[in-house]
């Protein structure tokens, strides 16, 4: 009988909705960012699941790329990290609650501490470990005013550097629009980034805290591709791995790596003055045919999706969305298609492939990082490697 399995109940994997991730695009990209490197090393961002893909299938194909040093967000994402890459070196850029610093050198994390008071309370810890490392990275904000020590806080670090008496391997910084390289911010940011490192990294010398010079990072996809004076020793490269565009002004210079498919579950005929989803906001203005897709905004085709913004693929023909996107399903306007050309479980391709990511940041104002992060957990996930 179709369907019958001895895989337990929760495991079957029913028809439906298909996000088809491939794992050797993901090595492609990132390969071309070790190549563009040249001596600075390619870490990896893999916070949010990897963006949205799987970091229990992502991570470990960065590993067999090379990829030794990891970036997340939050510690339990580096927990979780610690299980897959047994020897990865593993930072977390959201850095360390207070009373749950034992946890880091239990999992062998590294904090990025983000003010003096971060600073302090590490500090404190590291010397009641005695002879056990505990080392931290430090982010010294350069103008994107999210997290990391400010212009004030970093002089006081260089005038009194004994504040940070731990080991440091790493200093870093972000970038705020190296989406769009010709701002003169990003080259700001850089030159006071190199600065205040530097004053840092002198200053620490001064006081004999150590021969080991931290290494600096400070570029992320875009800021690999600009040029090489923003790789300095480390970068930390996101969205591209993914497939996302770096990039808001110019074609995506990476691999695409996702492609998501919507399986038709009905087609209906329709004519005036009937109206189509919540709202009625689709009003039919003659003979047409809509089909229904199994994917809505609880999978993370959002309602910005609905109509006028989104549309899809069938068989090599681009069809619009109808109306409003629903929590499980949305509507597509098949009226131009061949009678032949699709039916009930026909699959539809609705983000990347023949929909580029690119496209669709156009269309619906959200960007390459939301559209991969929302993808949702309900589909079929396909994962590809060869």
């Amino acid at each position: 009988m179709a369907g019958m399995t001895d895989s337990p109940r929760s495991q079957i994997r029913f028809p439906g909705a298909e996000l088809e991730i491939d794992l050797d695009a993901i090595e492609r990209n990132y390969q071309r960012f070790v190549r563009t490197l040249g001596a600075a090393e390619c870490g990896a961002t893999v916070k949010a699941d990897a963006y949205g893909l799987g970091v229990a299938h992502v991570a470990p194909v960065l590993w067999d790329a090379g990829c030794r040093t990891f970036f997340v967000a939050t510690p339990a994402e580096g927990i979780e990290l610690r299980d897959i890459l047994p020897e990865a070196t593993i930072y977390i850029f959201n850095g360390a609650p207070r009373d749950w610093e034992y946890h880091f050198i239990e999992s062998r994390l590294i904090p990025v501490l983000n003010s003096l008071s971060d600073i302090s309370a590490w500090a404190t810890f590291a010397r009641a470990m005695g002879a056990t490392p505990a080392p931290a990275a430090l982010h010294f904000d350069s103008g994107m005013n999210r997290l990391g020590l400010s212009a004030a806080e970093v002089e006081t670090l260089v005038a009194e550097p004994h504040r940070a008496p731990f080991d440091i391997p790493c200093v870093m910084s972000h970038l705020a629009c190296a989406d769009k390289p010709d701002e003169d911010m990003t080259a700001r940011q850089r030159d006071r980034f190199a600065a205040a490192a530097e004053a840092f990294i002198e200053a620490r010398c001064d006081a004999g805290l150590g021969d080991d010079r931290p290494r600096l990072s400070l570029a992320n996809s875009a800021g690999i591709l600009i040029d090489e004076s923003y790789h300095f020793d480390l970068a930390r490269p996101g969205i591209g791995l993914y497939g996302g565009n770096p990039f808001t002004d110019r074609p995506s210079p990476v691999d695409n790596v996702i492609r998501l498919r919507g399986r038709i579950l009905q087609i209906r005929e329709v004519s005036p003055p009937d109206t189509v989803g919540y709202g009625a906001t689709h009003e039919v203005t003659g003979p047409g045919r809509i089909a229904t897709v199994d994917v809505g905004y609880g999978d993370g085709y959002l309602r910005c999706f609905g109509e006028g913004n989104g549309w899809a693929v069938i068989n090599g023909h681009r069809v619009p969305v109808a109306g409003r996107v629903s929590m499980d399903s949305h509507a597509l306007d098949i009226t131009a298609l061949p009678l032949d050309d699709c039916g009930v479980g026909t699959m539809v391709d609705l983000l990347g492939g023949p929909v580029p990511l690119d496209d669709v940041v156009k269309t619906t104002g959200l960007s390459g990082y939301e559209l991969l992060t929302l993808l949702g957990h309900r589909y079929n996930r396909v994962y590809k490697k060869t």
